[in-house]
């Protein structure tokens, strides 16, 4: 009740952009929660009752100057996720480079504004045809960092703009690229869950630690799991997976992935190394199979991207070397 009052209070004090002061209000929920029967012949009164109760919320629920604070907070929170909604909706086209292929590959300018996602830049570039890109179901965006050393595919539904804003001035060294999604393949020879011994660290030197991929947490055990309980967990959903290590970073093994929090791009990295390639596969795909259950787009269908391609959308910036490159 007092979460309902609650919320009809806040509506009324939003009667100036919604038009439900606490009369109109009261007139809807007085019959609903105070009904007596069938009859109407005390719906008055139970409008009045409603109407005193949502005017007198405060007191009636001794709603107290921290919890208060805490509204006013929430609600601030709100209109400012609002309003940074509505700024990406008028953020103007923007022209941002994609290599093709590899790092420093071929390279071309693509319209891009705040609604435009890694699936719908796929299908701009398909459709230009004098890039001569084969059709093929399998091709991602990839974000690559360290001047491709590290690589992470990029999911269809993810917006092109915020990849690149998140580099800031550390990004000389980025790009994103248009080439085949091997990663996929990994995907289909793993399951969802793994278990294992691998090598982590974060600031400080590699330690091994054993790692389980359950759901979508990563747990992290100091001992094999059936001994002890899990150090830390994390959610996939949290985090960036990238394929690689920063090539300045001095590595127990060459079978290396990075991982980055999405909520915090200045936090530090976290690697991990694997003790084989054969564990390093059965993690890449098993990590990306708990990520992203059903796949890498979004109902994207580029292998019949037949549409004319919309005249300025493409602009030939440098040329490359256009040869696939290996995951």
């Amino acid at each position: 009740m007092k979460k309902l009052i609650g919320h009809l209070k806040s509506v009324s004090e939003c009667s100036k952009e919604n038009r439900m002061v606490i009369e109109n209000l009261a007139a809807v929920w007085g019959p609903t929660l105070l009904s007596s029967g069938d009859t109407f012949k005390d719906t008055n009164h139970e409008i009045v009752v409603i109407g005193d109760i949502i005017r007198y919320y405060d007191w009636l629920f001794g709603i107290s100057d921290e919890e208060k604070k805490k509204k006013l907070a929430i609600e601030e929170a709100r209109k400012k996720m609002e309003e940074l909604h509505m700024n990406r909706q008028q953020i103007p086209d923007m022209m941002f480079s994609v290599n093709l292929y590899e790092f420093d590959g071929t390279s071309v300018n693509v319209k891009v504004n705040g609604t435009t996602t890694s699936d719908m830049c796929i299908k701009q570039l398909l459709n230009n045809t004098k890039l001569g890109i084969e059709p093929c179901t399998n091709y991602a965006l990839f974000e690559l960092l360290f001047k491709g050393s590290v690589v992470r595919p990029i999911h269809g539904s993810e917006k092109i703009l915020d990849i690149y804003t998140k580099w800031g001035e550390k990004g000389k060294n980025n790009q994103v690229c248009l080439k085949e999604n091997h990663v996929v393949d990994m995907c289909k020879a793993s399951s969802s869950t793994a278990y294992g011994m691998v090598r982590i660290s974060d600031k400080r030197a590699f330690k091994k630690l054993y790692l389980e991929l359950t759901g979508r947490l990563l747990r992290l055990y100091k001992d094999s799991k059936s001994s002890s309980r899990h150090e830390s967990e994390l959610s996939l959903d949290q985090l960036f997976i990238y394929i690689g290590i920063d090539p300045n970073k001095a590595t127990p093994t060459n079978y290396g992935l990075t991982f980055r929090d999405k909520n915090d791009v200045k936090a530090n990295f976290r690697y991990i190394c694997c003790e084989s390639e054969y564990d390093y596969r059965r993690w890449i795909g098993g990590l990306f199979n708990a990520k992203y259950p059903d796949g890498f787009s979004c109902n994207r269908d580029i292998s019949t991207a037949t549409q004319s391609p919309v005249d300025g959308m493409y602009e030939y910036v440098s040329s490359g070397a256009c040869k696939p490159a290996v995951i």
